[in-house]
């Protein structure tokens, strides 16, 4: 595998208890925006299972960058895996931390400004700063935009394309855990071609 970068999904879901068709209570799993304190886990195996093998979103949020790096030593592999964690959101009424789930309203939230202020042709764009313009926390944003990502008229292709094709779609940035994993990436690979060159060297 040698270094690997992964770049994936918090996905967080709650869990329901309902009746089953004998009236049996059972528990069910089911997608929902990013909260704190809730007893929400992921839907995501690779986190859950494989690295940090933690499921439960209050476990996930916290970790720090050398806690999301993982290195084996005897098949000589190193993987850093990136998802979302809490973005410094502030725009008007919206203060504080923002949890967000999967890109998308990562990308937003990154760039509350320049979405918030969106005035052109593109339909899905302009419901996001609709969106923007009507919340009034941070909370309240992470649920009406888990909604409009998840409804049937949400187009995730459409969405990335028309933000390409934005005016000063050069001034987005990018959400900080794919820039912290790229970050990593870009000098684990330095390190590994300054040892090539000293090996050679020598």
């Amino acid at each position: 595998m040698g270094t690997t970068l992964i770049v994936t999904d918090l996905d967080a879901e709650e869990i329901i208890r309902e009746p089953d068709k004998n009236g049996k209570i059972r528990e069910i799993s089911r997608a929902c925006f990013t909260k704190r304190g809730v007893g929400q886990k992921t839907g995501n195996t690779s986190l859950g299972t494989w690295h940090p093998q933690k499921k439960a979103i209050d476990d996930l949020l916290p970790l720090d960058h050398d806690e999301l790096y993982y290195h084996d030593n005897d098949r000589h592999f190193g993987v850093y895996i990136a998802y979302q964690q809490a973005i410094e959101c502030n725009y008007n009424a919206l203060k504080g931390e923002f949890l967000a789930r999967t890109f998308e309203d990562a990308l937003i939230a990154s760039n509350i400004e320049y979405f918030a202020s969106y005035s052109g042709d593109s339909k899905t764009i302009s419901n996001v700063a609709k969106i923007i313009a009507k919340t009034v926390s941070n909370e309240e944003l992470g649920s009406e935009l888990f909604t409009l990502v998840n409804s049937k008229n949400f187009a995730k292709s459409e969405f990335a394309l028309d933000i390409l094709l934005t005016q000063n779609s050069q001034n987005i940035e990018l959400p900080k855990y794919i820039a912290s994993g790229l970050r990593w990436l870009d000098e684990t690979l330095k390190g590994t071609l300054e040892a090539i060159n000293i090996s050679i060297a020598k």
